[in-house]
């Protein structure tokens, strides 16, 4: 029998050197250090893909296996990296571009 909980509204604490380890993951990817040699600058790391085991004895293990890195560019341009902290790789990269127009008002 599976159980699955609703842990959508909890919140993870990350350790800097969880933070650490991600960020050197991303910083070895030939791709990510393009991102940031065209100016993007890390913001933020998410958990993606987290897996809890309820023991017999009722405590809980939690394991993340995949981190979702941000990185930012302007206001406007941002890149999600996901990188698998089991394979020690990024896994993907997703790429958002947005230009934004400013028009004046005729007066």
């Amino acid at each position: 029998m599976i159980v699955k909980g609703d842990f959508r509204r909890a919140e993870l604490e990350l350790s800097e050197e969880f933070k650490e380890r991600v960020l050197d993951i991303a910083r070895r990817d030939e791709d990510v250090q393009n991102l940031l040699s065209e100016g993007y600058n890390f913001s933020c790391i998410r958990s993606v893909h987290i897996k809890s085991v309820v023991q017999e004895n009722g405590q809980v293990t939690i394991e993340v296996n995949e981190v979702l890195l941000v990185l930012t560019k302007n206001e406007c341009n941002r890149a999600f990296i996901e990188v698998d902290l089991k394979a020690e790789r990024v896994i993907r990269i997703i790429i958002v571009n947005v230009t934004v127009v400013e028009k004046s008002t005729a007066t």
